[in-house]
């Protein structure tokens, strides 16, 4: 056994569900977040871990129908929600069968799944949002840049459209957040216009936190030294 293999074990322990599409135990592997020390932060919040990534250990996946959904939702699918499930994906699906501990190639299927559960039961666009975002930092995991803009993109769509039809929270995501986020995930897809306006929003709000005030300071920098190579 080699020292990673050791050192996964140590954070991984799993956690039972019970599938609600077709009853089926779930054991899903989770990260142990006290033993996980947090390296650092990118400037649209993807934090970065010494050991292990808990983002690909972030989604609940039954293996056997292709029910899936972020852990961090409690909530489970309505009726009509689960008659969508169960006949635009539990009926069409093939199974899955994931590494021991999660790659990032599997972390990817795990939230594509999550992701098209969220669209076939029609989720809030706060939900789908941030399941991209989570996607799309997976990818950038992974040095798949292509696929992290384009995640990136779909992201900041739907936080563009929940921050209009939604209330927050989403996810834990305050207000404040979301709209540095948008700023932020602007700033990727070279919308700089947008991404200051975004910054000025968030600025306004009455919670900015001092670290997200400093956040959106180094993002206006950052949009500026891209103004000027653009320039150029």
């Amino acid at each position: 056994m080699s020292q990673n293999v050791e050192i996964i074990e140590e954070l991984i322990y799993e956690k039972d569900y019970k599938c609600p599409m077709c009853n089926q135990n779930i054991r899903q592997k989770v990260v142990k977040a006290s033993k996980n020390k947090l390296l650092d932060v990118d400037f649209d919040l993807n934090a970065r871990y010494e050991k292990v990534n808990p983002l690909f250990y972030e989604v609940v996946v039954c293996e056997t129908c292709g029910f899936a959904q972020l852990n961090k939702k409690e909530e489970m699918p309505t009726l009509a929600e689960s008659k969508l499930i169960k006949e635009k994906i539990c009926a069409n699906f093939a199974g899955r069968k994931y590494s021991t501990y999660y790659t990032a190639e599997d972390a990817v299927d795990r939230y594509k799944l999550a992701l098209l559960n969220a669209i076939i039961r029609n989720a809030t666009e706060g939900e789908k949002g941030y399941i991209a975002l989570k996607l799309a930092w997976v990818y950038r995991a992974e040095g798949n840049e292509v696929e992290e803009k384009r995640f990136i993109g779909e992201a900041l769509k739907c936080f563009l459209n929940a921050y209009q039809k939604e209330s927050f929270p989403i996810f834990e995501l305050q207000e404040e957040t979301v709209c540095y986020l948008i700023a932020a995930l602007s700033y990727q897809v070279d919308n700089l216009k947008q991404a200051l306006n975004w910054i000025q929003v968030t600025l306004k709000g009455e919670e900015v936190s001092p670290k997200l005030r400093d956040r959106c300071f180094t993002l206006k920098q950052m949009i500026r030294e891209k103004e000027k190579e653009i320039q150029k």
